[in-house]
């Protein structure tokens, strides 16, 4: 069957070129014209077959390379363990060593985290009294919005850090590091008031010609709900895996960050502020509902303002 079809293509090729008897003298032209383009092809495909065969060679190359690295690699790290376990056999002062090398590591760490200590009131000073700048004027610019943010995270991580590390300290120690950080818990809870009430002020905010600030609110709201999201995921892996595998990273072990769910939070502040703001037109003309909805031209008018301005 597959036969007979290629006979009838190729008659109806040939009888596309020959359709008058004088179309038998231009023969010898179509015959040349066809083994140009067959050579044409030709040479294309051996071309194209030679370029698939060199990237397969370079690629078989590379992976051979690649293999040979990490072989390299393995028997690197293995002469690195048998130099470990030389050195604690061979070494007789080793433990002393390790000792005192872990004394000083833990001598830095404390000193680091003393000097945070002492200039965290100076820190939190600055925060609060643009905090205050800012919460006094609502509808404002809140120019200090991403400077106040970035300040706290650095201060949150550092005492989450700080209280990690003081899980095995006596009670007393541990009620020592709450009354220094007390003061920050309060200022991290002024600021989320001030997120919430940016969140409630989203449309006068807009309207009163600070279209940036919004950008500004949403991006400490990604940022945080990444924060969230990563301490959730560390949370789990601590679950499913051994402590001693988990401890190795100290990114498992600073794992004291409060859940903020601002992006929750934040969706919920601006759903309410909008109910509001329809019970308040609801209220004006509830006696006459067609003026309730003839008045409703606001609404149309924010939409436009958040799409063009936000």
């Amino acid at each position: 069957m597959a036969t007979v079809v290629a006979h009838v293509s190729a008659a109806q090729a040939i009888g596309e070129y020959l359709q008058s008897p004088d179309d038998l003298a231009k023969i010898p032209a179509y015959r040349k014209k066809l083994e140009k383009e067959k050579a044409s092809i030709d040479a294309r495909l051996k071309n194209g077959v030679k370029e698939q065969l060199q990237a397969t060679r370079e690629g078989l190359r590379k992976l051979l390379n690649t293999r040979d690295n990490v072989q390299s690699i393995k028997d690197e790290m293995a002469a690195m363990e048998r130099q470990c376990m030389d050195s604690q056999n061979t070494v007789s002062t080793f433990d002393q060593i390790s000792r005192v090398s872990m004394v000083h590591r833990n001598f830095e760490s404390t000193e680091e985290m003393v000097n945070n200590l002492l200039d965290m009131a100076e820190k939190l000073d600055v925060i609060e009294k643009r905090l205050a700048q800012d919460s006094a004027n609502i509808i404002g610019p809140a120019e200090n919005l991403l400077f106040i943010h970035y300040q706290l995270n650095q201060l949150e991580v550092f005492r989450n850090h700080t209280m990690h590390q003081a899980k095995q300290a006596s009670p007393t120690s541990r009620a020592t590091l709450h009354r220094w950080f007390e003061r920050l818990n309060q200022i991290i809870a002024g600021f989320d008031d001030y997120i919430l009430t940016l969140a409630r002020n989203i449309l006068p905010i807009v309207r009163a010609g600070y279209p940036d600030v919004v950008v500004r609110l949403v991006k400490i709201v990604e940022a945080e709900g990444k924060e969230d999201e990563k301490a959730v995921v560390i949370r789990l892996v601590k679950k499913a895996a051994k402590w001693s595998a988990a401890s190795k990273f100290k990114s498992m072990q600073a794992n004291a960050r409060i859940i903020k769910h601002y992006r929750s939070k934040m969706t919920k502040a601006i759903t309410e502020s909008i109910k509001e703001k329809f019970q308040e037109a609801y209220k004006r003309d509830e006696q006459n509902p067609a003026a309730f909805l003839s008045n409703l031209g606001w609404v149309y008018q924010d939409i436009i303002r958040i799409e063009e301005d936000v």
